[in-house]
């Protein structure tokens, strides 16, 4: 079975986001996928914030862990850490 085209798709005219305004152009192109174009910027942000903790994580492990008598208990811990933070930032790129 061929695929179609969305009846939306084919009667699109890019005629009508002509305007003096660039973002106002912008956003009268993304009719129809503005929902698509939000869900991918959070997950994007989610991804990046994942990104920020495991960089966060690893500072605090080389400045407090590492010097720390209690390093043998808080290292599964922090491995865990970067392997949650790693599945978030996977998961939501």
């Amino acid at each position: 079975m061929p695929v179609s085209a969305d009846a939306s798709a084919t009667t699109f005219d890019l005629k009508n986001t002509v305007t003096g305004s660039r973002p106002l152009g912008l956003w009268r192109m993304m009719t129809g996928f503005r929902l698509i174009y939000l869900w991918a910027t959070l997950s994007l942000g989610v991804a990046t914030l994942a990104r920020t903790g495991s960089m966060l994580l690893l500072g605090y492990f080389v400045d407090n862990v590492l010097v720390s008598d209690e390093m043998t208990s808080l290292l599964p811990l922090i491995a865990l850490g970067f392997v949650l933070l790693a599945l978030v930032q996977g998961g939501f790129t």
